[in-house]
Formats: C-alpha cells, sequence, structure tokens
C-alpha cells in the first residue's frame, strides 16, 4: 500500500499558532488561490505575503522597518515560493498536530487511505 509522507517543521507550527479562525480561513484552503500580496490573509493582516513574512523570516526584516507604515517589505522569490509550499502543507501540519495531539517536529508517515499518521525515522 502506499505511504503519504511528511515533515512536521518548526514553521508549519508558528503559522498554526497565528492562524485566525473564520470563514475566510476555510474558504481559502478549499479552493486554489492566487498566493499574492493582494490575497486576503488568514493570519489577521490583509496582506498574506507579508503576514507570513513576519512570522517567518522576522528577524530577516531591517531595523528600520515600520510594519504600520504603507511601506511594504519585497521578499525574493525564493522565500516566496517557501511561504506558497509552507501555506498548501498547513491542512496536513493541522491534521497530524490534531490527530496526534501533539506538536512534536519531524518526519510522519500514513497510509494513503488511513489518516493515522506515525512519527517515524527516515532512512
Amino acid at each position: 500500500m502506499a505511504l503519504k509522507r511528511f515533515e512536521l517543521k518548526v514553521e508549519h507550527i508558528a503559522l498554526i499558532r497565528n492562524l485566525v479562525w473564520d470563514d475566510k480561513l476555510i474558504i481559502l484552503f478549499q479552493k486554489e488561490i492566487e498566493f499574492s500580496n493582494r490575497t486576503v490573509s488568514p493570519f489577521g493582516g490583509q496582506d498574506i505575503i507579508e503576514d507570513m513574512g513576519l512570522i517567518l523570516f522576522g528577524n530577516l526584516v531591517p531595523n528600520n522597518f515600520d510594519p504600520m507604515s504603507d511601506e511594504v517589505f519585497v521578499y525574493d522569490d525564493s522565500q516566496v515560493i517557501q511561504m506558497k509550499k509552507l501555506f498548501e502543507e498547513i491542512p496536513t501540519a493541522l491534521d497530524i498536530v490534531l490527530l496526534n495531539g501533539d506538536f512534536e517536529f519531524g518526519h510522519y508517515k500514513t497510509k494513503w487511505n488511513v489518516r493515522n499518521w506515525v512519527k517515524y525515522t527516515p532512512k
């Protein structure tokens, strides 16, 4: 039987902790979103890239950056690609956390047809 594998990372938990639970969040996960600055953010702000950037790369933001200004911090393409991948993985990360009742980082696997994520050590 085919296995699904997933690595639960610190970044997944940081994003999960900052989710704002409302009807917009469910809609965002139910459809393919255009991942851009114009996307409504499930993290409380109005700009998904800015919100995720501050959560994930907050320490990379210049000291003189004022989050209350209209100025938008620009993240490079590799950071945006990483943000998009992490955002797409949030439902699986949530599934693992909720089913296991744990925030333990690492590698998990389950059978393709069963929601029973088990932690394992990759070879």
